[in-house]
């Protein structure tokens, strides 16, 4: 198993052509002074485990090891002990936490993204015309706060082992990333939805075409293709 990061990602698509400067959240002072001297400028902002991983610790004020006597009462003595070691360890070395980057995941207690990042986007999204703020979540980011002071927005999902290198393909124009609604076709009644708000919403100068993953659709016949992605080479 391996990962990709954004910024191995950039690394291998232009190799030693182009220098790659990395600004942390709290360097904002080195990222304003760099921003409008650079071609382009990444911002990454987002989630992780912390924020949002799908699982639960103990909570520091509760006693879980009373279950334990779940397993004494129904004869299993050994798990029993063992089961009251382990959760008195874990909530004693792991609390649930609402501090930005020290929870322990579960449910964001705010929906935009941590301060640093929209203190790094306030700071620099206005400088250079050439810059995509990508967000990498599993779930909703609110960008209220910020989202009229950059020029792009990505949504980048959590893009899996390969995600550098499909990022650095997709912010570089090698693909269009499409705007594609994930897994809609499985469910009929919005699909009846969909296809009803396209043709409200359709136009001769504005086209809207909806894309129904249930029936197929050929890449080259059932888009549009623009100058800056076009749909075949």
């Amino acid at each position: 198993m391996y990962s990709v990061s954004p910024m191995q990602g950039l690394e291998n698509y232009f190799g030693d052509t182009v220098e790659l400067i990395h600004c942390g959240d709290s360097e904002v002072d080195k990222a304003r002074s760099l921003a409008g001297t650079v071609d382009a400028v990444l911002i990454f902002a987002g989630c992780d485990a912390t924020d949002e991983g799908e699982f639960l610790v103990p909570d520091a004020n509760v006693d879980y090891s009373i279950m334990a006597h779940g397993y004494k009462n129904t004869g299993n003595p050994i798990k029993a002990w063992l089961f009251g070691k382990l959760v008195k360890s874990g909530q004693k070395h792991i609390e649930a936490s609402d501090e930005e980057g020290k929870g322990v995941g579960g449910d964001r207690v705010k929906l935009g993204v941590r301060s640093s990042q929209v203190a790094m986007i306030k700071a620099i999204g206005r400088i250079n015309p050439k810059t995509v703020v990508n967000l990498v979540a599993g779930s909703m980011i609110m960008t209220a706060d910020w989202d009229e002071q950059v020029p792009a927005i990505l949504y980048n999902w959590y893009a899996g082992m390969e995600g550098g290198n499909a990022l650095a393909r997709i912010l570089f124009g090698d693909v269009n990333p499409s705007g594609k609604l994930p897994k809609y076709s499985y469910i009929p009644e919005l699909n009846v939805r969909l296809s009803q708000l396209a043709k409200r919403l359709n136009t001769p100068t504005q086209p809207v075409i909806l894309v129904d993953q249930a029936t197929g659709f050929d890449w080259t016949k059932d888009t549009i293709a623009d100058k800056v992605h076009p749909n075949q080479g």
